[in-house]
């Protein structure tokens, strides 16, 4: 009979969904596998879904089942990129049940179709459980939950979209997405930590850890400027991560398209964790050549050598954003940079996408480092969750 340890062990790399149907098992496994859940509540997940256009809807909704399926815990907030293929004038082929369930739900000039969005299905699948921002973008950057799949592409063939969904509860940090619509929204004209506090509806015992800033891709660089100032002012006073970039454009729940979007890492202090129950660290390639990137990347990796040392890699993600034009046409050659990522991190997922422009903490030799708009680079943001 095995040992209590050891089918804790084993329960480790299951994921939720075959955990629920084991609790069936008998009372002690359902004591274990509960214990199991517990150490794992607070894990981020990624996702990473790539096909072939020409498949119908059908096919289309296993896949993404069939990733979720293989998480390892509940999540409520999920913020998913997707490339120009998942935009909005994507259709795919709906299969006879699939439109037979459409043609009692809507009306009759709908009736004649045979096609569907693929973003339709996808909120369709996320809206009931969870928040959600789309990030439609020139093209994804990611890795499955499994590691089976590995794309960093912006194929015309491929329909593709990566994840990095949240968990249901994080008693040790939170995760606040906000968005302007208009350049005349409050969070443009804050300047000073209360400010931002009081935006963002902090207690006392929170601090940000992390920000990133998904931007329209019409948006005034003087507007993004603006805010980026005012973030360099209060990253002085509390310090923080920020990454991001110019896309497409995101939509929330609602469906509306946004000038600007944030999501917004919040760490709730913990004396016992040394007051950090998120850290956070970034590293930052520019304008680098095939031939050098693998050398720039391994300096850099010393420069936060520290965080990895003292971070467990199993739970740690990342989010890479890079610019469009370093893809598969720079390289020469598909998956370069994400398989160089894996090469140092093969235990860290990330997900992330293809920028018109990013955002990054820039070096600056004659002063402190800054928030920046950037150019033909590669931001790599790692963040560490207490579990």
């Amino acid at each position: 009979m095995l040992g209590d340890l050891i089918l804790l062990k084993i329960f480790s790399f299951l994921p939720l969904y075959s955990l629920n149907n084991l609790m069936t098992v008998c009372k002690k496994w359902q004591s274990l596998i509960l214990e199991s859940k517990s150490k794992r509540k607070n894990s981020i997940n990624t996702m990473c879904v790539s096909s072939k256009i020409s498949i119908d809807s059908s096919m289309f909704k296993q896949m993404i089942r069939s990733e979720l399926i293989s998480l390892m815990n509940e999540w409520s907030i999920c913020i998913i990129f997707l490339n120009k293929n998942m935009n909005k004038e994507t259709l795919i082929t709906m299969n006879l049940n699939e439109k037979t369930k459409l043609d009692q739900s809507v009306s009759k000039r709908r009736r004649i179709m045979d096609r569907i969005k693929p973003t339709e299905l996808l909120t369709n699948i996320l809206a009931y459980k969870s928040k959600f921002f789309l990030v439609y973008s020139s093209g994804v950057i990611g890795t499955n939950a499994s590691q089976k799949i590995s794309i960093e592409m912006e194929q015309i063939q491929n329909i593709s979209f990566t994840g990095i969904l949240f968990p249901k509860t994080g008693e040790y940090y939170r995760l606040i997405l906000k968005h302007a619509k208009t350049e005349y929204e409050e969070i443009f004209n804050l300047k000073t930590k209360q400010d931002f506090c009081n935006y963002l509806c902090l207690s006392v015992d929170e601090n940000i850890k992390y920000i990133l800033i998904l931007v329209k891709k019409n948006c005034k660089v003087s507007l993004l400027q603006k805010l980026l100032n005012n973030l360099n002012k209060l990253k002085k006073a509390s310090n923080f991560i920020v990454s991001g970039g110019f896309v497409d454009f995101v939509e929330d729940q609602e469906s509306k398209e946004n000038l600007i979007s944030f999501a917004i890492i919040v760490s709730k202090n913990d004396h016992l964790y040394n007051g950090n129950n998120v850290k956070v660290a970034q590293i930052v390639l520019n304008k680098t050549k095939k031939s050098d990137f693998e050398n720039h990347m391994f300096e850099k990796i010393k420069t936060i050598k520290d965080f990895l040392r003292n971070n467990n890699q199993n739970k740690t993600f990342a989010i890479q954003i890079s610019c469009f034009a370093k893809g598969k046409d720079f390289y020469k050659e598909d998956n370069f940079e994400i398989n160089v990522f894996k090469k140092y991190f093969p235990n860290i997922p990330i997900a992330g996408f293809f920028a018109y422009g990013e955002i990054g903490i820039a070096e600056n030799k004659s002063s402190e480092d800054e928030i920046s708009i950037l150019s033909y680079s590669s931001v790599f943001t790692f963040i560490s969750l207490k579990t």
